[in-house]
């Protein structure tokens, strides 16, 4: 998880560079917007890692943030290569958005693989259930497949 959030750190600056090189009528608002998404990946790191380290369930903070950043971005990404845009630039962002979407499946998971199944205290599914699982009730379809199977108690 660090990892690839590190690597979209990377990208992010990358395109900083690549926005403040480039001579277009936009350039001041769009070396503004890359650096600001550039900060905003240092805090998604920092926050990633907090959330992982304090909490049972994962951050819906997060998970809201990278869902809806994906929208908005599937939308830049299109606008670039619509435009005569420098193709580094393309490559950048479009590599960017796949990174932002792994760390949006990665952080969307569950985390009850990283309990110890030794311990006495394991927290139920809904207690370390992500946010998309939260919507859609994703938690209780083992709970739903136990009772088809046999009866609860």
């Amino acid at each position: 998880m660090k990892s690839a959030i590190a690597i979209f750190a990377a990208l992010q600056l990358t395109l900083v560079i690549l926005y403040s090189t480039q001579q277009t009528p936009t350039q001041k608002a769009s070396v503004a917007a890359s650096t600001l998404s550039f900060v905003t990946s240092l805090m998604l790191c920092a926050l990633s890692y907090l959330e992982h380290s304090k909490s049972l369930r994962p951050s819906v903070l997060l998970d809201a943030y990278l869902f809806f950043s994906f929208l908005f971005d599937a939308v830049m990404l299109r606008t670039l290569w619509l435009m005569s845009f420098n193709g580094a630039i393309r490559i950048v962002f479009t590599a960017s958005f796949a990174m932002k979407g792994v760390i949006l499946l990665l952080e969307g998971t569950g985390k009850r693989r990283y309990f110890h199944p030794s311990r006495n205290e394991k927290p139920s599914e809904e207690e370390t259930s992500g946010l998309y699982s939260q919507l859609f009730f994703w938690w209780l379809n083992s709970l739903i497949m136990k009772g088809f199977r046999q009866m609860l108690r």
